[in-house]
């Protein structure tokens, strides 16, 4: 979509998507707010098979690691490729088509209640792996920990040196601008609030899935929060102990004026697929799974 010429009314990050039914034009009205438009969803997904696979992978790169939050991330990637009406938001009242498919997530620089966080804003590869992916989130981790920031993150810190009425006043100005996609680049550029999809993996700091509520500012209309993974024991009809297995929760907010329930839920098997058969993380990101 990257190269789809521009009309009038698009915007640098996504074009108007003008082809859609009567209710999903008239909703942004309604509901003209995305935190009006907010759904929750809070699931819980086995890993068992997950584990075993990254456990062999990794005895071939010592070097990274894969983790199940990089599965995860893939496995996002590959659901919103194979299913576009994911990669929209709303904004001033109009549906927009991303260009490209993003996610966003925040990493510690050090594992202390007094350390940073830089901000990663990945375009989504189509021809990734799950293994091309490790190494090259591997890689984005390690720079973003050396102290590195990116034009987003610069932004942030010459606005937090502003006076408190000339820091309002930016703040207001920088959200109307984004509202009506006139935000230059360079702003939003790097800004995990500007992503398809904005993650966030509690599981690494020991905390349990939430429901994370969608900002206001920015364009994400999806945002993932990756719980703890926990032992749980599986029982048969008559309660009778079969086994235990890995599981980890995780939380979804959508905003549902994207699009319906039915989509969302059909979207998700994507994600049970991969992880009941793990050697289809070996496929690209471009590559179907059959249903």
């Amino acid at each position: 979509m990257a190269d789809r010429k521009r009309r009038w009314g698009d915007r640098l990050d996504g074009y108007w998507v003008r082809d859609i039914d009567p209710l999903h034009v008239v909703m942004p009205h309604i509901y003209n707010r995305r935190t009006e438009g907010e759904v929750y969803l809070l699931q819980e997904f086995d890993v068992t098979n997950l584990l075993k696979y990254i456990e062999k992978q990794n005895k071939k790169h010592p070097e990274y690691k894969t983790t199940v939050f990089h599965a995860l991330l893939f496995g996002i990637g590959k659901i919103i490729y194979h299913r576009p009406l994911l990669n929209r938001f709303i904004s001033a009242g109009r549906t927009y088509q991303r260009y490209d498919i993003s996610i966003g997530f925040l990493v510690k620089k050090e594992f202390s209640d007094t350390s940073e966080e830089a901000m990663l804003n990945e375009v989504v590869k189509p021809d990734w792996t799950l293994d091309g992916l490790s190494s090259y989130i591997h890689s984005k981790v390690t720079t973003a920990r050396s102290g590195q920031e990116n034009s987003s993150e610069d932004t942030v810190a010459v606005l937090a040196k502003l006076p408190r009425p000339l820091l309002s006043f930016a703040a207001w100005l920088i959200r109307t601008l984004s509202t009506y996609g006139k935000l230059p680049r360079v702003v939003w550029d790097g800004d995990i609030n500007y992503t398809t999809v904005l993650c966030t993996n509690l599981g690494s700091i020991k905390a349990p899935a939430v429901y994370h509520h969608l900002n206001e500012y920015g364009t994400a209309s999806i945002i993932v929060a990756v719980g703890t993974m926990q032992k749980k024991p599986i029982f048969d009809n008559q309660g009778k102990y079969l086994e235990t297995r890995d599981v980890i929760e995780i939380g979804i907010t959508i905003d549902e004026r994207i699009a319906d329930g039915f989509y969302f839920a059909k979207s998700l098997r994507i994600l049970d697929k991969l992880l009941e058969n793990p050697a289809l993380f070996e496929k690209k990101i471009e590559e179907a799974i059959d249903d």
